[in-house]
């Protein structure tokens, strides 16, 4: 039996960067949306993913990984995350699980959580090179 996976996922950062990730597997759709410190929409990249993008994409958003997380509280021996920044995460399966909601605010700054790896992912795979991410973030 497979794996389930989410179909549907969404990275929001908020803090020193603004940005909005959005991913339609079934569409193959994937974007990256540069947003202003008040949320607004400056840019954007869209990708047309291949189904070798999507299987490789896969180990990075298997449901289970994220699960361990989806009640984890901030507690008080944990630390703010990224100095001052925070990823947000929202996925959605095709099967019966529930839908998901995280926050890097819940996490402690040592571990690196499933929305952490896929977001490093993303970026060093589909969006670093392209024109537009590097004359934001150089």
């Amino acid at each position: 039996m497979d794996e389930e996976y989410y179909t549907r996922f969404g990275i929001k950062a908020s803090g020193g960067l603004n940005f909005l990730i959005r991913c339609n597997l079934n569409m193959k759709e994937l974007s990256y949306t540069f947003q202003s410190a008040i949320g607004r929409d400056l840019d954007y990249i869209t990708i047309q993913l291949t189904n070798d993008d999507i299987e490789s994409m896969k180990q990075y958003i298997i449901a289970k990984n994220f699960e361990e997380y989806r009640y984890k509280s901030r507690q008080q021996e944990l630390h703010p995350y990224l100095d001052g920044w925070t990823l947000d995460f929202e996925g959605v399966t095709d099967s019966g699980i529930p839908i998901i909601q995280l926050s890097s605010d819940d996490y402690d700054y040592d571990i690196q959580p499933p929305v952490e790896r896929l977001y490093k992912f993303l970026i060093s795979k589909y969006f670093s090179k392209d024109k537009k991410y590097k004359s934001y973030y150089g």
